[in-house]
């Protein structure tokens, strides 16, 4: 698995199950924590998911995804899951 070509900044990418986040100033990849990577938030014990997506992001092959809905995915943004990956949205 490789990082996606041509990203856009804020973009966000899954390889290995390691969470990375695309930085178009400097053109690199930085990993980050998963909460990080989809703006959610571990809080008293619940984890916090915002109900728009504004980022590209990619959830690539031996990973799946989860939301809590509903959800609004920005017209700028493209999510991406390859052949056999579920993006489940509760």
């Amino acid at each position: 698995m490789s990082f996606p070509t041509n990203p856009t900044g804020g973009q966000t990418a899954i390889l290995d199950g390691i969470y990375y986040t695309y930085n178009a100033t400097n053109g690199s990849w930085k990993r980050v924590a998963s909460t990080a990577a989809f703006n959610g938030a571990l809080t008293s014990g619940a984890f916090a998911t915002p109900n728009a997506i504004n980022s590209s992001f990619t959830i690539p092959t031996g990973t799946n995804a989860m939301s809590v809905g509903p959800i609004t995915v920005a017209s700028s943004a493209t999510i991406v899951l390859q052949a056999g990956q579920r993006w489940v949205i509760i």
